[in-house]
């Protein structure tokens, strides 16, 4: 999620930095970041955190810009 003041990637900590997952968009296979593959609710969860103000604490990274 991209805000004014920050970045938030949604991650799974249970798997491994180095692990890569492919992922085909538009055609093209990329080598993503396992940590950033996550399940559906985890994203619905984290709307809900950071946009409505739930208390979910759904694992993520949060980048200042």
């Amino acid at each position: 999620m991209d805000f004014l003041d920050k970045v938030v990637n949604i991650v799974d900590p249970g798997r491994d930095v180095d692990d890569f997952t492919e992922v085909t968009v538009g055609g093209q296979a990329v080598d993503y970041p396992s940590t950033y593959v996550v399940p559906l609710q985890a994203v619905d969860l984290a709307l809900r955190e950071f946009l409505l103000g739930d208390e979910s604490n759904v694992p993520c990274e949060v980048i200042k810009k």
